[in-house]
């Protein structure tokens, strides 16, 4: 595999240099940049074109999942893969996150291994979504499993699904 570009856009200078310090003897990994809010990002993206970017849900001036849905929405920054990192442990928010165009959601509080594991698979463009946001999914269709109308709501389900988010619940499963 090549070497990977990197950015990081995370309103906490700690969190930006903690990853780069956590990064910086992985070979095949290169910190490119780093933003301290989305128009920031948004202007590194189109400037340095990562090729794996870890942003932070929460930013001062547009959310992190705007900043995604934007790089996605911009012919000079689509191909920018993008990597929630969050402390929010929350299926609708993930689900919004991929929605946007995000190919993983992991939480701040993950390993290095898990970190790595995360920029990897979005370098290769397969998604990686923290498994507590898992675990909260299956049991979600595992309720919905135990009910009377489970066929007929889990059906409902499948068809508000886009190709990307079904294609992610099948790597989930």
């Amino acid at each position: 595999m090549d070497e990977i570009t990197l950015a990081v856009v995370d309103d906490h200078e700690i969190v930006r240099m903690g990853i780069n310090r956590v990064l910086e003897k992985e070979k095949r990994i290169r910190f490119v940049g780093e933003a301290r809010n989305g128009e920031e990002a948004l202007g590194m993206a189109r400037a340095l074109k990562p090729r794996v970017m870890l942003v932070d849900v929460k930013l001062p001036d547009i959310s992190g999942i705007e900043v995604v849905r934007r790089l996605k929405g911009d012919p000079e920054t689509c191909e920018v893969q993008a990597i929630m990192l969050t402390v929010y442990d929350d299926l609708e928010i993930a689900a919004e996150a991929i929605r946007a165009g995000a190919i993983g959601y992991i939480l701040k509080d993950c390993g290095k291994e898990q970190l790595l594991s995360a920029i990897y698979s979005a370098a290769q463009g397969v998604p990686l979504v923290a498994s507590t946001i898992t675990q909260k999914l299956v049991s979600i269709l595992q309720q919905q499993g135990d009910s009377p109308q489970a066929e007929g709501g889990l059906k409902g389900v499948y068809e508000t699904l886009t190709d990307r988010e079904t294609d992610i619940l099948r790597l989930v499963a």
